[in-house]
């Protein structure tokens, strides 16, 4: 990735994917903790704990959003998060690529990232979440007793108070943590899709800092064939509309969300909610934000440490709350 594309933590004027221009602000959203060094990058509200994993050393990171006002007056009348960033060391960014996940680099091409369903992307210590969050039961979903519990320490709650951090981000303690174990999150851009995980590094090789790339700004796409649309269709050149992929709790038997590295060079890049944006690399390539493993041959779920495990059955009211949640929060 030419620097000169890369935005992420970066004051002032820039480019959108469509080439129109965007202001950008850098929102500090405090440090998240990663006692175990295991980071997973994920979407909280539907895969929190199964994300994919990056090994740093064990520390304290400070966190940041960086906002992009998209709107034609650039007037902060339509902001978009560009970027949900995790700073691991100072230094001077000579690079920036796909990050290497715990299951080792992606294949030329493609990237680790975050399948997002819920419209949010967020960082948090991969470990502590089995730790110091409530078992999760039938009776007590996260989403009912965590996330929209209707208290004004819900996550929903928090993301959308002006008063935590600003509207649409927020730094949250899980409920059962015992030293400050946390999780930042983000919305994420246009909403739900696939997102890569870059890394940007120094001369040395050093990574400096982790992103989330929300596809907001960047390189602009010369590849015009497919123009999203505001409910997550696609407008073919053909003139026909492609559907959205369906919701994590709408795949068949066996098949699961897996946050994974997608081909970008096959993808269009609009971040819009339920795009396709490359093949997944798992076994074999299967499109869309890894809602449908068609070629794949093992359908019983990879963990994001590279263990094969049972598929996780679907949380109750998984679809419609989360669907629900998604449109209370605008």
């Amino acid at each position: 990735m030419e620097l000169e594309s890369f935005y992420a933590m970066r004051d002032g004027e820039a480019t959108q994917i469509d080439g129109m221009p965007a202001h950008l602000t850098v929102v500090p959203l405090g440090k998240v903790r990663v006692p175990s060094g295991l980071l997973e990058a994920s979407d909280p509200f539907v895969t929190l704990g199964d994300g994919t994993v990056f090994e740093v050393e064990p520390g304290d990171y400070e966190a940041y959003v960086t906002l992009a006002d998209i709107s034609l007056e650039q007037d902060g009348s339509h902001e978009r998060e560009a970027y949900l960033s995790v700073v691991l060391r100072e230094g001077i960014l000579a690079s920036v690529g796909a990050a290497a996940s715990v299951r080792g680099e992606p294949e030329t091409g493609k990237y680790w990232g975050v399948g997002v369903d819920a419209g949010t992307v967020a960082f948090c210590d991969h470990e502590a979440v089995a730790e110091c969050m409530p078992e999760e039961t039938e009776d007590a979903p996260w989403y009912e007793v965590v996330f929209d519990s209707e208290r004004d320490d819900s996550w929903f709650a928090l993301m959308d108070s002006p008063d935590h951090i600003r509207s649409g981000v927020a730094n949250i303690v899980m409920p059962l943590a015992v030293e400050g174990e946390n999780v930042v999150l983000s919305h994420s851009g246009w909403g739900d899709g696939f997102y890569p995980v870059l890394a940007a590094k120094d001369s040395e090789g050093n990574t400096l800092a982790l992103h989330i790339d929300l596809l907001v700004v960047g390189e602009p796409e010369d590849d015009e064939e497919d123009i999203p649309l505001v409910d997550g269709s696609r407008l073919k050149d053909d003139g026909t509309v492609e559907a959205p992929l369906p919701f994590p709790d709408e795949l068949g038997a066996g098949q699961q969300v897996q946050p994974d590295a997608v081909a970008r060079d096959q993808a269009i890049p609009g971040a819009v909610p339920g795009s396709a944006l490359g093949d997944v690399a798992h076994d074999a390539a299967a499109p869309g934000p890894q809602h449908e493993h068609q070629q794949q041959t093992e359908c019983s779920g990879i963990s994001s440490l590279g263990l094969e495990e049972e598929s996780p059955a679907p949380r109750k009211k998984g679809f419609w709350a989360r669907l629900i949640g998604f449109f209370k929060r605008g």
